[in-house]
């Protein structure tokens, strides 16, 4: 994979994050208290769903995350 595929993939991950966090009305926090072990977590702040992640979490592991949280909110 050349740099410039790699750039648009990258990309392409942010905007699918980033419309996917607009839909659920999810706010985003870096959390660098969070263990090794547990990356990322979703919790309730009010009435809004709330994401916290790590700081060397990918955006494209961060939109994984938080998809299969939604997922499992609905079941």
């Amino acid at each position: 994979m050349t740099a410039t595929a790699g750039n648009v993939r990258d990309r392409v991950h942010l905007l699918d994050f980033h419309r996917l966090i607009h839909q659920s009305r999810t706010l985003i926090r870096v959390d660098r208290t969070l263990p090794a072990h547990c990356p990322a977590r979703i919790t309730r702040h009010g009435t809004r769903r709330m994401l916290l992640v790590a700081p060397g979490l990918s955006v494209a592991e961060r939109a994984a995350f938080l998809d299969t949280a939604l997922k499992a909110e609905t079941r």
